[in-house]
């Protein structure tokens, strides 16, 4: 759902709501461009993206690399998710 949000607020209200979310592994499906994956990787999450568009899945790797390169290992969810 963070394709269309301006903000996270309402998708960390419900993760509050989980003890520890933040180590949590978390699937993103239809990721499209949205933002809240830097939200989740700062929090220390491990994510799995899924899209339908290839496009939007190497926007997100690209994103993902430059903004979070110590977590580069985690760039195989991305690279192996379709």
């Amino acid at each position: 759902m963070g394709w269309h949000e301006h903000d996270y607020i309402q998708t960390l209200k419900f993760l509050d709501l989980i003890p520890d979310w933040g180590n949590s592994k978390i699937f993103v499906p239809g990721v499209g461009t949205s933002g809240l994956i830097d939200v989740l990787l700062e929090a220390g999450a491990e994510l799995a993206l899924n899209d339908i568009s290839s496009e939007a899945i190497e926007i997100a790797k690209r994103r993902y690399i430059v903004r979070h390169p110590s977590r580069r290992t985690n760039a195989k969810l991305l690279r192996n998710i379709l």
